[in-house]
C-alpha cells in the first residue's frame, strides 16, 4: 500500500466515529423530515402525500405569523441591548489590571452557565404578578406574565441577562486581536478615545461582531425554554408570546409530525435568509476594498 494510501486511511478511520453519528442523527433525520414535510402523517399507517400542502396550512394559519412576529421581537429587542452591554463591559475590563479581570471576568459570565431552567424560573419569582419581587417591592400587582405587552418584554430581560456574559467573553478575546502598536501609534497623532474606538477598534473587530450576530440570530430564532419557562412555568406559552418553535413541538405533541417538519424547514429558510442578508452586509465594505485594488480573491 502507498504511502499516501495510508494515510488516507488512517485519516478516515479516525474521522470514522463523526461520520457515523453525523449520517446517523443528523444527515438521516434531516432528509427525513424534509420527506416527511410533503406529506401527512401521524406516527402510524401510510403517509398521505400533499405536496406543498403542509407549507399552505402554515403560511396561512395566522397564529403561524404570530409566532414569526414574536420571534422577531426577541431577536431584535434584545440583539441590541446586549450586544451593547457585553462590548461595554468588555472595553471596561480590558483596560483594568489582570487582578480585576480575574475577578469580573467570572461574575459577568456566570448567567451563561446558568441552565436556562433555572434561569427562567428565577425570574418567574421575580416577576410573578402576586408574590414577585417587584410587586411586593412596588406595593402593587404588576401583571409582567399575564399581560401581552409585558411579558414579551420579561423573556427579553431574561435573554438580554443570558446573553450578555456570552457576548462579554467573546468581545473581550476580540480585543486582544487590537494591535497596542497601532493604538498608541494613533494616540501619538492626536486621536481621541473615541476616534480610535470608531475607527481603529470596531472595524479591527468586524469579523467578531459578525460571528456575534451570526451565532445569536441561530440561537434567538430557535428561541423555546425561555417563553415558555418563564410566562408558562413549562406549559404552553400563550399566543401572543409563543416562538416558532412552539409550532413545531405542538404539532409533534399532537401527531402532527407533517405539520411540524414543514415548520421546521419554514425556520430553517428565516435562519438561512439572515445568515446570508448579514454575512453580505459585513463582508461589502471588504470585497468593495478588494475590486478596487484590481483583485477579488
Amino acid at each position: 500500500m502507498k504511502a499516501k494510501t495510508r494515510e488516507a486511511v488512517t485519516g478516515y478511520t479516525f474521522l470514522l466515529p463523526f461520520l457515523t453519528f453525523f449520517i446517523a442523527f443528523f444527515l438521516l433525520p434531516t432528509c427525513f423530515s424534509l420527506w416527511l414535510s410533503f406529506y401527512k402523517y401521524r406516527g402510524y399507517g401510510e403517509p398521505r402525500f400533499v405536496g406543498w400542502g403542509n407549507f399552505q396550512k402554515l403560511l396561512y394559519y395566522d397564529k403561524f405569523w404570530m409566532a414569526v412576529g414574536n420571534t422577531f421581537f426577541y431577536l431584535f429587542a434584545h440583539w441590541i441591548p446586549a450586544i451593547l452591554l457585553s462590548f461595554i463591559l468588555a472595553l471596561a475590563i480590558h483596560e483594568c489590571a489582570k487582578n480585576v479581570q480575574r475577578i469580573y471576568k467570572p461574575i459577568i459570565f456566570l448567567p451563561q452557565i446558568v441552565a436556562t431552567v433555572a434561569s427562567a424560573l428565577v425570574f418567574r419569582v421575580i416577576f410573578a404578578t402576586n408574590s414577585g419581587v417587584f410587586s411586593q417591592l412596588l406595593g402593587k400587582q404588576i401583571p409582567f406574565l399575564s399581560d401581552p405587552g409585558l411579558m414579551k418584554w420579561t423573556v427579553v430581560l431574561l435573554m438580554t441577562w443570558k446573553a450578555t456574559g456570552w457576548f462579554f467573553v467573546i468581545f473581550l478575546s476580540g480585543l486582544t486581536i487590537v494591535s497596542k502598536d497601532v493604538i498608541e501609534a494613533a494616540t501619538i497623532d492626536g486621536a481621541s478615545y473615541f476616534q480610535r474606538l470608531f475607527h481603529i477598534v470596531i472595524p479591527l473587530m468586524r469579523k467578531i461582531f459578525m460571528f456575534t450576530f451570526l451565532m445569536e440570530t441561530m440561537t434567538t430564532l430557535k428561541v423555546f425554554v425561555e417563553p415558555n419557562m418563564l410566562i408558562s412555568g413549562g406549559m404552553a406559552a400563550p399566543p401572543a408570546a409563543k416562538p416558532i418553535v412552539s409550532i413545531l413541538v405542538d404539532n409533534v405533541n399532537n401527531g402532527y409530525f407533517g405539520l411540524a417538519s414543514a415548520s421546521g424547514w419554514i425556520l430553517f429558510v428565516f435562519i438561512f435568509m439572515l445568515t446570508m442578508v448579514q454575512y453580505y452586509l459585513f463582508n461589502r465594505p471588504e470585497m468593495k476594498e478588494k475590486r478596487k485594488g484590481g483583485v477579488v480573491r
